[in-house]
């Protein structure tokens, strides 16, 4: 997958014992990417990033153009993923369910 790898994210998961649910990480990795480029790079895209990403929108100056829609995207994945993993993390008995006020 891209730019990332997800082995982090694996290592967490064989770590603790739970199991992957790689479409979701593969989901979260594509943003995670993007937002890799605009924090380390300035939102700057080499031909190698723009082939991996050619859903996305760039300038003359090879920067990435964000929309709400991509942005949104991007929450989402990024929430599902997280929240597969709370959920199965206090499923397993290794976290506690705080319910936030």
């Amino acid at each position: 997958m891209g730019f990332w790898k997800s082995g982090l994210i694996t290592k967490f998961h064989k770590k603790i014992g739970i199991d992957i649910e790689q479409t979701l990480v593969d989901n979260a990795i594509y943003y995670l990417e993007i937002r890799h480029k605009l924090v380390h790079t300035g939102g700057y895209a080499d031909e190698e990033f723009k082939k991996a990403h050619d859903l996305l929108k760039y300038t003359s100056n090879n920067k990435i153009k964000l929309d709400y829609c991509t942005i949104c995207q991007a929450y989402e994945a990024v929430f599902h993923l997280v929240s597969d993993m709370d959920s199965k993390v206090i499923s397993a008995g290794l976290a506690k369910n705080y319910a936030f006020l």
